[in-house]
């Protein structure tokens, strides 16, 4: 993100972190850099390329651990057993948290998915791809790993619903892997809006009520790894990376043709006097990679 640090108003889903986040003012920040310039470069290095990854870890751990719980009381707990609100609300209320607090680090992606659709977006820089899965998935692994001493059994794994074709499971996770990341493309990435998180934790929630019972909801490769990976249960994993990746593949295609902000188009036009409220968003994004 070649804009990373140069605004105040960062958005969330930027990858990385708002170098001008706190109370230090720009020339403070300039003249040390001048003093120091050397350590400046340290501190830059870290919190563009250090930081953001190890906030994807401890954010997708925690994450992995609360889903994980949660499924292992829908499957045990009698008052709550196969009720698809606990797991729904459980997770869509885990993101939108996570998204605040670490958003700014770096944006709470804690989903492969996002993590595609948010670099396809122009939102990432692509040496930042393969670092944030690498943490997203030692993460998962490790949340699964807590919760499975946690509660003495595996559990957070995800499965085709019974009579469910691979085919509807594809289609499935597809689909609600496109609502979820172009949610996040259009409030966090795009508008940044300061209730990008809201948007997102309930677009995750209302997926996982209307898919419980086809595949469980999962819209996250990450997510899906570490309690696979504990339970030993891989029948049709690959729908749990294949559908959520072209879900996401979808989304931001459709964000650069035709939703985004003018600067992220992929063909961008020329627009002297756009309809409606249209002005304000090309005039906002106009200085955005």
């Amino acid at each position: 993100m070649s804009d990373q640090g140069s605004n105040p108003k960062q958005k969330l889903l930027k990858g990385q972190i708002n170098t001008n986040f706190g109370s230090v003012s720009a020339s403070s920040q300039s003249d040390s850099k001048a003093k120091y310039p050397e350590m400046s470069n340290k501190v830059d290095f870290y919190v563009t390329y250090i930081r953001p990854p190890i906030a994807e870890f401890f954010g997708q751990l925690i994450f992995t651990y609360l889903h994980c719980s949660t499924a292992h009381t829908v499957m045990t707990v009698p008052s709550v057993m196969g009720n698809p609100l606990l797991p729904a609300i459980n997770d869509g209320l885990s993101v939108a948290i996570l998204v605040i607090l670490i958003g700014h680090i770096s944006g709470a992606h804690v989903n492969f998915a996002v993590t595609t659709a948010v670099f396809i977006g122009g939102g990432l820089k692509v040496v930042m791809v393969p670092v944030y899965l690498v943490a997203q998935l030692l993460g998962s692994l490790a949340g699964a790993a807590l919760s499975y001493v946690a509660n003495g059994a595996a559990s957070g794994e995800f499965a085709l619903g019974k009579d469910v074709s691979i085919g509807q499971g594809v289609l499935m996770e597809t689909m609600l892997t496109a609502l979820l990341t172009i949610a996040v493309l259009l409030a966090a990435v795009e508008l940044s809006t300061p209730n990008a998180a809201f948007a997102i934790g309930f677009s995750i929630l209302i997926d996982i009520l209307a898919s419980f019972g086809v595949t469980g909801g999962c819209m996250n490769p990450s997510l899906s790894f570490g309690p696979a990976v504990v339970s030993g249960m891989w029948t049709n994993y690959w729908i749990y990376w294949v559908a959520p990746l072209l879900g996401a593949l979808i989304s931001a295609t459709i964000f650069r043709l035709f939703l985004g902000g003018n600067a992220r188009l992929l063909f961008r036009q020329t627009v002297n006097d756009p309809p409606g409220g249209l002005r304000k968003g090309l005039e906002s994004s106009s200085d955005r990679p």
